[in-house]
């Protein structure tokens, strides 16, 4: 009886959400894949990256996860299953969206084709649909503006993150000193004179989710401030500079290491066998608005950990471009590194030197 009533209330909920003059409801889907198999964080980034974007545009809803997720499991499907359109079109409809949105990746001839398509619930037809193909590096580069595209918006996507007030010389002098105990290692020079180029802020863990590992919260704190030296004092294994192929104008992982520091790494863990990647991008654009960092211009970028997965020995990052005066995100890479060595703090150090290495190969 309780599920009779909450299918009807969402219909009722579904035919009148328009009526009022309430934007349109879109339910985003995890992607699927045909002829490759996805790993989960490529999936989530795809979804995420539609989701933000349709979001950000201020034209339309997305129906909240937690809902598409409870008519799922009261229908008896998870997501990943879905790969039929009149399944995925009957679940968007009980939840309460008027359209949905399906994409597809598949391996067609060594390149990645990506196909987004918007259905109309009511009609269960094919509104739209946009298909590209692309490298595998750049897959994730093509979504938002596929997505734009789809939903017919016109508009400017510029930044949502005021400014940050520039200082001046004698100011960014003072900032500097003042937090020069706060670096990782003290007797590193203190820049007085910025120029615009590259900053590299460090590897921050704050956010991750440590999937299968069984040493203490205390070994991985260690262990994370450990990595964030290591690109200090092995500059260069960490050669920032060959990977991104441009000068990097200074390795600064103090932003990086405050965030691990204020970290609960036991809520970090997973007691899955697949690790669940949490953070969206409109978490990282705030994330990277909120650092404190002693440049007013140039490119920053940082690395975000996304799983630490001991079972499958790799770790997955997003790397996140920004304009250090603005905040405003320039570019947003998924990418997995494989961990192993000797020592907590090394075998994950060895997902950072992977990462730069497949980066350098692009």
């Amino acid at each position: 009886m309780k599920k009779i009533f909450i299918i009807l209330f969402m219909l009722l909920f579904a035919g009148t959400a328009r009526a009022e003059g309430e934007k349109l409801r879109i339910a985003v889907f995890d992607p699927t894949s045909s002829g490759t198999s996805i790993d989960e964080g490529t999936k989530v980034a795809i979804r995420e990256l539609i989701s933000s974007t349709i979001v950000n545009t201020g034209q339309h809803n997305i129906v909240e996860r937690s809902l598409l997720e409870k008519v799922m499991e009261e229908q008896s499907f998870s997501n990943s299953g879905i790969v039929d359109d009149n399944q995925a079109t009957e679940i968007g409809k009980l939840a309460g969206a008027n359209k949905i949105i399906l994409s597809v990746v598949t391996l067609t001839g060594g390149r990645n084709m990506l196909s987004i398509k918007m259905i109309d619930v009511m009609t269960a037809s094919v509104e739209r649909q946009k298909v590209k193909v692309v490298t595998s590096g750049e897959l994730l580069d093509i979504v938002e503006p596929m997505t734009l595209s789809l939903i017919g918006f016109a508009g400017s996507m510029g930044p949502t993150i005021e400014p940050k007030a520039k200082t001046s010389p004698a100011e960014s002098k003072q900032i500097h000193q003042n937090r020069s105990e706060e670096r990782l290692l003290s007797q590193r020079p203190i820049h007085t004179n910025i120029q615009n180029g590259l900053y590299v802020y460090g590897i921050d863990f704050s956010r991750t989710i440590i999937v299968s590992a069984r040493e203490s919260n205390e070994e991985f704190a260690k262990a994370f401030a450990g990595i964030n030296e290591l690109l200090l004092t092995e500059p260069d294994k960490y050669n920032f500079s060959k990977a991104f192929k441009r000068e990097v104008h200074d390795v600064y992982p103090t932003p990086a290491h405050q965030n691990n520091q204020a970290a609960d790494i036991a809520i970090m863990r997973c007691s899955t066998k697949t690790g669940q990647i949490i953070v969206s991008t409109d978490d990282i654009r705030e994330m990277v608005k909120q650092y404190e960092l002693p440049h007013t211009n140039g490119t920053g970028v940082v690395f975000i950990a996304q799983t630490l997965d001991k079972r499958k020995a790799e770790a997955t990052y997003a790397v996140a471009f920004f304009d250090i005066a603005t905040r405003r995100l320039l570019s947003l890479d998924i990418i997995s590194g494989k961990a192993g060595g000797a020592g907590l703090r090394n075998y994950w150090a060895n997902s950072v030197y992977d990462v730069l290495k497949r980066w350098k190969k692009r």
